[in-house]
């Protein structure tokens, strides 16, 4: 498993699980600040700025976002 950098709090302690009586997505959780956050895997897509083929479209309890793993860019859509 790997651990990236939180989309929150920016500190190496994002982890990934896959739970399916709590959700259908992907679970992301940060050991650091406590950040949860659900991706739809089928939505992955290149990142614009810097071309990485990992960019994530997760989902937390006040938005949804497009969000690279490689340069951290965060893109909110709702």
């Amino acid at each position: 498993m790997s651990v990236h950098k939180c989309p929150n709090c920016k500190d190496f302690g994002f982890v990934w699980q896959v739970d399916e009586d709590v959700s259908p997505l992907t679970i992301w959780d940060c050991g650091e600040c406590g950040y949860r956050a659900f991706e739809d895997e089928s939505l992955e897509s290149e990142c614009p700025d810097c071309n990485y083929q990992f960019r994530m479209f997760l989902k937390d309890e006040k938005l949804e976002y497009w969000w690279c793993t490689k340069c951290g860019r965060k893109t909110i859509t709702k």
